[in-house]
């Protein structure tokens, strides 16, 4: 009897954890089930935040007109034209730690006004091209995911980037050397940190003149080239972080290294080219302030002379309006002078 007792309960306890309503299953039910995304003002901006919700695709049935959609922390593995294409006010997408894997052309082009993406620690091999020529994409994450085309992908390009990108992380992926990526000149922090860089040049930085930092963190690089770089970049100004030489230009092997980089005519004209757009758009925002400071000076002269002319024609009229007060007064007493009466005339020779 104790016998039968005891596998009751244990057919019991295995019956409430494996059952159908309650238990494993109704866990994995839980799990299954994604949350709803919860709406928010960001920083001035509209956007909704679907992180950790175990989407398998862009939900398509919230608000349209957001400017910031997080759907990081998901499940999802592709990505197509009609991904986004409710919410192409977009201006902030964070798609990291997903399993992307496949990204049709179109899907971000359509986001015109998309200045910031995370497509962190996903499946993806290289960079979609439009990304590339998006008039106001300005910071690109792709930390994470082992981009083995994007060397020929880039390479392959018939025309310059037009992308204004400012911040560039391409830490841990995969990447032996920097990316053809031409002329950058708004890029100021680049991260290249746990990759092993060991076909990288300081010829494949002179296009980012604007560099203010850039971080190898974890990264191996030619111990040649790895002092020329920290040497070149010190010397324009940038923040080197994590960059760890053994050795230097002292030994044998380095001397021709540096003579090659030092008389490298092509790199040095991709730098120069890059200083000249700096110095044009500068020269641009410079000429157009002293525009607008000669717009605002005129202006303000034309309010204080405007002003000048109102007080004027004011004192004019206060003028004009004594003036009539002052006749119409003689006039009326002219008036009462002229028309006294004979009576008054007669008692006064009297008198």
């Amino acid at each position: 009897m104790l016998r039968l007792t005891s596998c009751v309960a244990i057919f019991g306890i295995f019956s409430s954890v494996f059952g159908p309503t309650t238990g494993i299953s109704s866990t994995m039910d839980s799990l299954e089930r994604p949350k709803k995304c919860s709406y928010e003002r960001i920083a001035k901006m509209s956007g909704y935040t679907c992180s950790g919700m175990n989407y398998n695709a862009v939900p398509d049935n919230l608000k349209t007109g957001i400017e910031v959609f997080d759907l990081s922390n998901n499940r999802i593995r592709e990505l197509s034209r009609k991904s986004f294409e409710r919410y192409t006010d977009l201006k902030y997408l964070y798609l990291f730690e997903n399993l992307i894997m496949e990204i049709e052309n179109g899907t971000f082009s359509q986001l015109r006004g998309l200045e910031a993406l995370d497509l962190s620690h996903n499946g993806l091999s290289t960079i979609p091209l439009e990304l590339l020529f998006m008039d106001r994409l300005r910071n690109l994450y792709v930390a994470g995911n082992k981009l083995s085309r994007l060397d020929a992908d880039i390479a392959s390009l018939t025309r310059p980037i037009t992308s204004p990108f400012q911040i560039l992380n391409l830490a841990d992926t995969f990447i032996s050397r920097i990316p053809k990526f031409g002329i950058l000149p708004d890029l100021w922090q680049l991260n290249v940190s746990d990759n092993t860089l060991s076909h990288l040049t300081f010829d494949q930085l002179q296009g980012f003149c604007g560099l203010r930092s850039i971080d190898f963190n974890n990264s191996y690089v030619p111990v040649c080239e790895c002092r020329l770089i920290d040497v070149k970049l010190f010397e324009r100004g940038a923040d080197v972080l994590n960059l760890n030489c053994v050795g230097g230009f002292h030994q044998p092997n380095c001397a021709p290294v540096f003579d090659q980089n030092a008389t490298d005519t092509q790199a040095a004209l991709d730098y120069v080219r890059c200083l000249g757009i700096r110095q044009g758009r500068e020269a641009d925002v410079e000429s157009r302030s002293r525009w607008l400071y000669i717009a605002a000076s005129l202006l303000g002269f034309l309010i204080i002379f405007i002003a000048f002319l109102y007080c004027l024609h004011r004192k004019n009229v206060e003028d004009i309006k004594r003036k009539t007060k002052m006749i119409s007064r003689a006039n009326s007493v002219a008036q009462q002078n002229d028309f006294i009466s004979p009576e008054k005339l007669i008692t006064n020779e009297k008198v």
